[in-house]
């Protein structure tokens, strides 16, 4: 009985130590892939104008003080902005038949 004892604690102490293993090889595994992600995000295109131009929205304290009337009117500024610097914008080669900023495409929500 107790050699049957010991042959468990033994292989309990293999189990763990693969374990142990495993999770650090997972671990690193994860680690390299994420560092891959990051380096080839960064090699990437830059980003286009649309990604990057936020409008003057209302904070919530400014749409808590506002009438609907106002929001509106807010919104139609933004909407302005954003036809004026980012639609009207366009370098050539973004005004293409699935661009959605691109006036004449097929995708065009306006």
């Amino acid at each position: 009985m107790k050699h049957l004892f010991r042959h468990w604690r033994t292989s309990g102490a293999v189990i763990g130590s693969l374990l142990k293993k495993g999770s650090i090889a997972v671990l690193a595994l994860l680690v390299v892939f994420l560092a891959g992600r990051i380096y080839e995000s960064q090699r990437g295109p830059a980003l286009h104008r649309w990604h990057t131009w936020s409008g003057n929205e209302m904070s919530a304290e400014e749409i808590d003080q506002a009438t609907f009337a106002q929001y509106l009117a807010r919104e139609k500024t933004i909407f302005a902005d954003l036809q004026r610097e980012v639609t009207e914008a366009l370098p050539e080669e973004d005004k293409t038949p699935v661009n959605r900023f691109y006036r004449h495409s097929r995708v065009w929500p306006g």
